[in-house]
């Protein structure tokens, strides 16, 4: 990894490079300090500069002087080197003016800021920074009590950006300066569509108490309360959407999608009973309808998590029976095998299994249902039948997900069965086809006693297509150590050229350095995607890799793990498939941060370790020395057992312990690790695996 700072500084000097002659070393000096946001060392190298500085840099030196001034707030300084950038540096004109408007605030100088923002819209509309600028132009408007200009400001705002993340705050504004002039008319569709569209921004729960206040409330609509519902229930708010879907049924008691939608929202929130009593409705009528097939689903897979197996069969068969060519047709049937697996039929659900197999064999559970029935002959020891099974999935599904899954557990069969020589051929051929899964990748290997691909890193070649402005202003913004901005732009050229190899390793370097590192493994994972539809393997392993797999805030990893057990590649394999490092990650039970620690979880570590108050979860530090105690003391109560461990972290301790009731001892933990009863579970423990895999070939150095 150490040879990337090299491949780091090469690819961004495009302009500058030929003027590399002419650059004193107190600039490069000044650039160095800026790599650590160091902005006192930056200004104490600019000062050693010659005065003037040679003309090839002066723009960049008042930039970057002004922009290092701002940041350790001195804006007065700041203002006027900033405002000569903005009029002699074409290439980062708009930076410049932003930057200067944001001293201007500093300063309470708004007429300044208001020219500085103004000038930035007219001459750089398409900018990266107009939507931000727009928004604050309206802002300060407000501010200094000038109503007529903010309300245009907004308009045009939300016209230009009605996706935007600010677009919340924006309708909030403009309705409450339409209702501050007894224009109630003007604010109500600010207000409704804050209310229907956008039902979990904070801005919503004011919006619904001034549409209260004005009485607006009571002008929605069925259809428009139904919208917000449907809002509600994508943002995985199942409790509100039920709630709010009970009103609209004392309405209109028979409309079916009411009930549906509620059924599903019942589901989400484990309320199978009800869930059931939901949709029943719609099961009567003697007419079938789309909606009938789905309720009859919903009602089978409510059944199966409240252990009313033979309830669950029965709305499962009557799908079969009514609706044979519906696309939940083969979902029934494959719900019906599970069902009977749980229970211990295996001759039942090999049955379901092969019927869904003789009627749906392109239904898209195919390849599925004969992985099932070749783990339910495995367990009964008919090795050949098994064989077979993966032999018919390998040849019927060449392109299925589980390619990988049926190469490596054929291979095992072939050995256990004698036959070694075509266990090893196999197993190759899983190498060979199997990059993108780096869990059966790692067994195989194991099994061939083969040791791991070493690849350096190298870039792609340069694109053939000439440099955009955009990708200059981004390489000139990487050029200047100005991480986040460079990396926002990388980031929107990369979403525009998805198909630019060299781009999108440009990218890359820039998000790696703003450590951005979710973004990071987004843009490698199409680029290694891309490359490897194209036959080129190899340039995807020297190029993308270690992008795919980043050290993402490893000084933290670092540090903590010294004080448990555990590899830090394990915790950084671990961090990458909880929240692609993405600190502020959220999932739908509340699990927060870099380790997806739950509050509660986070707290009981704390008392239990004796560490202070940590902080915030969402803070890198804290989320980290927080996540690797708790994965320690799991560590420990297993015997340091790696499956079980990883197993105790997703679905809780609890659960495992009922497991190894079960599978106690663990006599082979890849056959455990397959029959783990969570889906989840197993997938989260095998991705885990295989991302530790991955990190430990790549920086922890021959074994």
């Amino acid at each position: 990894m150490k040879a990337w700072p090299v491949l780091l500084l090469t690819f961004c000097l495009g302009s500058v490079e030929a003027l590399a002659t002419e650059i004193p070393p107190a600039f490069d000096q000044a650039l160095v300090a800026l790599e650590s946001n160091d902005c006192p060392a930056a200004l104490q190298a600019f000062q050693a500069l010659p005065h003037p500085p040679p003309e090839a840099i002066q723009p960049r030196v008042n930039f970057l002087t002004g922009y290092c001034l701002l940041q350790l707030d001195r804006p007065v300084d700041a203002l006027p080197l900033l405002e000569q950038a903005a009029t002699e540096y074409d290439l980062l004109a708009d930076y410049a003016m932003s930057y200067a408007a944001q001293a201007a605030v500093a300063l309470k100088d708004q007429s300044k800021a208001i020219v500085l923002l103004s000038r930035l819209l007219a001459r750089y509309p398409n900018s990266r920074l107009a939507e931000e600028a727009q928004f604050r132009l309206a802002m300060i408007y407000l501010e200094i009590e000038q109503p007529e200009d903010a309300e245009r400001a907004l308009l045009h705002f939300l016209h230009r950006y009605p996706a935007s993340a600010l677009a919340p705050e924006a309708s909030l504004l403009l309705a409450k300066h339409f209702l501050a002039l007894e224009r109630d008319r003007e604010a109500a569709p600010f207000l409704k569509r804050l209310y229907i569209r956008f039902p979990t921004d904070p801005a919503a729960a004011e919006a619904e108490r001034l549409l209260q206040e004005t009485l607006l409330l009571t002008t929605i609509t069925p259809d428009e309360h139904l919208l917000r519902t449907r809002a509600l229930y994508r943002e995985g708010k199942y409790r509100e959407a039920a709630a709010a879907l009970t009103p609209l049924l004392e309405i209109d008691p028979e409309n079916e999608e009411i009930l549906l939608l509620l059924g599903r929202s019942l589901f989400a929130t484990k309320a199978y009973p009800q869930t059931i009593a939901a949709v029943l409705p719609l099961t009567g009528p003697a007419v079938r309808t789309p909606l009938q097939v789905k309720a009859l689903f919903l009602m089978g897979r409510a059944s199966l998590r409240s252990g009313k197996y033979f309830q669950a069969i029965a709305y499962l068969d009557r799908i079969l029976a009514l609706f044979p060519r519906s696309k939940l047709a083969d979902d029934a049937l494959y719900l019906i095998g599970l069902n009977q697996e749980e229970r211990g039929r295996d001759k039942a659900a090999l049955e379901a299994y092969a019927r869904l197999l003789r009627l749906y064999p392109n239904g898209g559970l195919g390849d599925t249902a004969r992985w099932r029935r070749a783990w339910l002959l495995y367990r009964q020891r008919k090795l050949q039948q098994a064989d077979h099974e993966l032999k018919h999935l390998l040849q019927d599904y060449p392109q299925s997900p589980q390619t990988a899954q049926a190469l490596y557990w054929r291979g095992r069969f072939r050995e256990a069965i004698g036959n070694h020589s075509l266990a090893k051929r196999i197993y190759r051929r899983l190498l060979k086809e199997a990059t993108l899964d780096p869990y059966y990748e790692w067994r195989a290997r194991e099994r061939l006693r083969l040791k791991p691909e070493r690849f350096s890193p190298t870039r792609p070649a340069p694109s053939k297509r000439r440099s955009s402005l955009a990708q200059a202003r981004a390489r000139e913004l990487f050029y200047l150590r100005i991480w986040a901005e460079a990396a926002a732009e990388y980031w929107d050229l990369a979403t525009v050229h998805p198909h630019e190899i060299a781009l999108q390793w440009e990218a890359c370097q820039a998000l790696f350095r703003a450590n951005e590192f979710d973004k990071v493994i987004t843009v490698a994972r199409r680029a290694f995607f891309t490359l490897i539809k194209t036959g080129r393997r190899e340039e995807a392993m020297t190029t993308f890799w270690s992008f795919l797999y980043p050290r993402g805030f490893w000084p933290w990893v670092d540090q903590y793990v010294k004080e448990t057990s555990l590899d830090p590649y394990l915790v950084t394999a671990l961090i990458r498939e909880e929240s692609a490092f993405a600190p502020t990650a959220i999932s739908q039970a509340g699990a927060r941060g870099l380790m997806q620690l739950m509050p509660t979880t986070a707290a009981r570590v704390a008392h239990e370790t004796g560490l202070p108050n940590l902080g915030d979860l969402d803070s890198p530090g804290p989320n980290i020395a927080l996540g690797t105690r708790y994965l320690a003391k799991l560590h420990e109560e297993f015997g340091g057992d790696l499956v079980l461990t990883l197993a105790a972290y997703n679905a809780g301790p609890g659960a495992v312990r009922r497991w190894l009731k079960d599978h106690h001892p663990i006599q082979d933990p890849e056959t455990f690790i397959e029959e783990i009863p969570y889906r989840e579970t197993r997938r989260y423990v095998k991705r885990v695996l295989g991302s530790y895999d991955r990190y430990r070939t790549l920086y922890a150095g021959p074994k």
